[in-house]
């Protein structure tokens, strides 16, 4: 069974024993019911949930309930959001990147970007080999960069260290030369968490611009359409409902899986699998069985590019949403670029568990370096632990160490 849960707060992610817990699924279902009630009425402080409350909401996966949006800017009973919810626009993230001032396009500096759209990305190879091309002109691969001889041997070993824990797919691409730096980039990969901005850039681009909703409408924070409950025990639950705005800053800022869980709930239903589709990514279409896509390197790297393309719209919301993601609290592509004065839009994925199919070390986003604009998407199969961080760090830094390269 698909992986509910991801790297991020608020949240115990099972470890194995899924079976097992769609047996008890009966007797916890019982629990969870009381659980949740208490967490709505606030009784429960915040906190992890217990491994039988994360067991059950596993075993409810299934479960459907009506998402009501509300409209309304006041907060249920005068109540404040979680701590951190809400990021102003313009604000330091403490981490190098200052914020834009909401309402205004980011003035980056960069050299220009070439007409790059993510189905130009479908040009990239399909390779278990490293592999330098140019994607100058959308779709020519002629004339295609080399990587120096030291490069490719720095990019193989951090490669081959990552390889020793899982699988590995990667691009790098310069958007003002086209050229790029590609690695097994159809590999299937958990993505963990890294999928909560392309959400967000779904929520935004789609629904808000749209004027199908607002940022400042309320949605649910308890159970939804598509079935999987929040945790009972998390603060979202006590309020019972929260603005699209703080759902989403949550999300991306801290990784808050049930600010993610609630936009999920609400909006899955709304068009996402056409938008996502649109933008190239089918392996990302709605699961009802978990919020946390197994996809590609190539196609988080096309979700990225959409992402630049919105923030060029200049619109408020386009702004604000780009904002959010040069303040992730976690970030490996920050911290690999950390003494290069990058600044870094991206949303980092990382779980360890039982099963390796649900672990994952992954980032991806916008990368503004030297006076140019990089899109770049690491995906990996390790389970996540200090080393493995390490490790993933190493390759970024390779693969960004051989930049001028591809320029």
């Amino acid at each position: 069974m698909p992986h509910p849960y991801s790297s991020g707060t608020h949240v115990v992610e099972p470890t194995g024993g899924r079976a097992a817990a769609l047996l008890l699924a009966g007797a916890l279902a019982v629990s969870f019911a009381i659980a949740l009630a208490l967490g709505s009425a606030g009784i429960i402080p915040r906190d992890d949930a217990s491994d039988a409350q994360a067991a059950s909401e596993a075993a409810s996966a299934t479960r459907r309930e009506t998402v009501l949006t509300e409209t309304s800017t006041a907060r249920a009973g005068g109540a404040s959001a979680p701590t951190g919810a809400s990021a102003s626009a313009g604000a330091t993230d403490g981490t190098g990147n200052g914020g834009a001032t909401e309402g205004d396009a980011a003035d980056t500096g960069t050299a220009p970007v070439i007409d790059l759209t993510p189905a130009d990305l479908d040009a990239l190879p399909s390779s278990t080999a490293i592999e330098v091309v140019s994607l100058a002109g959308g779709t020519d691969r002629s004339g295609s960069p080399t990587l120096t001889e030291g490069h490719r041997a720095a990019i193989e070993q951090a490669l081959a260290r990552v390889s020793e824990l899982g699988d590995a797919g990667f691009v790098l691409v310069d958007t003002a030369s086209g050229g790029a730096i590609v690695y097994n980039i159809d590999a299937s990969i958990y993505g963990a968490s890294s999928f909560k901005a392309p959400y967000a850039l779904y929520v935004c681009e789609a629904l808000v611009e749209t004027g199908a909703i607002s940022l400042d409408d309320r949605i649910s924070t308890l159970l939804g359409a598509s079935g999987i409950p929040i945790s009972g025990t998390s603060a979202w639950a006590a309020y019972g409902s929260a603005s699209v705005r703080d759902l989403v800053a949550a999300a991306i800022i801290h990784s808050d899986n049930d600010a993610f869980g609630a936009l999920r709930n609400a909006f899955d239903q709304q068009g996402f699998d056409d938008w996502v589709r649109g933008a190239g990514a089918a392996d990302c279409v709605f699961d009802p069985w978990s919020w946390y896509p197994t996809y590609c390197a190539r196609s988080a790297a096309k979700l990225w590019c959409e992402m630049l393309a919105y923030r060029e719209r200049g619109t408020e919301a386009a702004a604000w949403l780009y904002d959010l993601c040069g303040q992730t609290a976690t970030s490996f592509l920050r911290d690999a670029l950390a003494d290069g004065g990058a600044l870094v839009h991206d949303k980092a994925g990382w779980i360890a568990d039982a099963d390796p199919a649900w672990c994952a070390i992954a980032d991806a986003g916008i990368v503004e370096l030297d006076d140019r604009t990089y899109l770049v998407s690491i995906m990996t199969g390790m389970a996540d632990t200090a080393d493995a961080r390490e490790r993933f760090i190493a390759l970024a830094d390779a693969l960004f160490a051989a930049r001028g390269d591809i320029a």
